[in-house]
């Protein structure tokens, strides 16, 4: 929402957000195909003919355009990229305080995949946490309240109640299959043991 209300009186100015990118930044990070097939966000709000011309931009670059209000923008980015971020640092924070010898070896593809955005500058991420930073914090606090059930159910000897969380979460992988590439277009109908 800064963003937008920064462009409010800029002539011609509409809020827009890629939904592209990765944990690497500066030009070495350039790819010509960053955008193809990626969703771009605009302000719903721009008067007509700026939302053409922006719409116009985002497919030139292969890019599918979506209106969105900002603060609507704001809440579901918070949980979709923001949540992510935090979470992958939350998780190379406690593998940090575990540091010992062996610990890198025994570190499978499942923990190197959870901390690839771990990776990212924090240069990068404080302006983006600082403009966000109260829905960001309901969604930490959520999945917080998420993780400490899993907790409780786990030292109470009832994981067998993972098994709603299992399948609500691979509804949710096979939901993003849909719009993603084939990296999240996984196969959940069966269960492997990779770690």
């Amino acid at each position: 929402m800064p963003v937008a209300a920064a462009g409010r009186n800029v002539r011609g100015f509409v809020a827009t957000h890629p939904i592209a990118g990765s944990e690497r930044s500066g030009p070495g990070a350039a790819r010509a195909d960053l955008f193809e097939g990626c969703a771009w966000t605009y302000d719903a709000a721009a008067p007509r003919e700026r939302a053409e011309a922006v719409e116009a931009f985002v497919r030139s670059l292969g890019a599918r355009p979506l209106a969105l209000a900002n603060d609507e923008h704001d809440r579901t980015i918070a949980l979709t990229s923001h949540l992510p971020q935090l979470t992958s640092v939350a998780l190379g924070m406690l593998l940090d305080e575990r540091s010992q010898a062996g610990l890198a070896p025994l570190s499978g593809s499942g923990m190197r995949s959870m901390l690839r955005l771990a990776a990212s500058a924090w240069s990068v991420w404080r302006p983006v946490v600082a403009a966000g930073a109260l829905p960001l914090a309901q969604e930490v606090r959520r999945l917080a309240a998420i993780l400490t059930d899993i907790a409780s159910a786990l030292e109470t000897g009832r994981s067998g109640a993972l098994a709603d969380g299992f399948a609500a979460a691979h509804r949710a992988v096979a939901r993003l299959g849909e719009y993603g590439d084939a990296a999240t277009s996984v196969d959940v109908s069966h269960n492997t043991d990779e770690r």
